[in-house]
């Protein structure tokens, strides 16, 4: 499928239907597939959206790319996202993306949730949106024990969670 392709299809509305998250997920793979990168794969990608006005985001794109959501969860003995977590998560993204905390990636969490991770300079920091509606944050580093803490679901303990987790990936660089 082409860019050209995934606009004339009209799928895309400004919450992301099931048919347009497939399309998306498709041309983000082979954007990225022929060497083009993911950041600058979804900023293509937005920049041809924006003149249409269908108002995606850099969250609803995020969420889009979401790894494990194919998992067989009843075999798991886990829930897949539900809407309230993927919610929570388009929330906590929105914020990470206005202080240019980007994730690496995006997951179904196997706890029954979003999980937005981060991975840097040896460190690993997560923010899990569970389907019942708590906020945790979590850093792990090699050189002392993981932190985890409950995040209040507020624009202000959300963006002080981030800021955290920003600091201590970047306290080695």
């Amino acid at each position: 499928m082409t860019y050209c392709n995934f606009l004339m299809a009209g799928e895309a509305t400004t919450s992301l239907s099931k048919a347009a998250q497939s399309i998306y997920v498709e041309v983000y793979q082979s954007g990225t597939a022929s060497g083009v990168g993911p950041k600058r794969t979804r900023k293509l990608i937005l920049d041809m959206l924006s003149p249409l006005h269908i108002g995606l985001s850099l969250p609803d794109l995020q969420l889009a790319e979401m790894t494990a959501v194919n998992i067989n969860w009843s075999d798991d003995g886990s829930e897949s996202p539900n809407d309230l977590a993927k919610s929570s998560a388009r929330h906590v993204l929105e914020i990470a993306n206005v202080l240019a905390t980007e994730p690496t990636y995006v997951t179904a969490s196997a706890e029954g949730g979003v999980g937005i991770c981060y991975k840097r300079n040896g460190i690993y920091a997560d923010i899990e949106c569970f389907n019942s509606g708590e906020i945790w944050a979590m850093i792990s580093d090699p050189s002392s024990e993981p932190k985890a803490w409950k995040v209040e679901n507020t624009p202000t303990k959300i963006g002080a969670a981030v800021i955290d987790i920003n600091n201590h990936l970047t306290s080695n660089v």
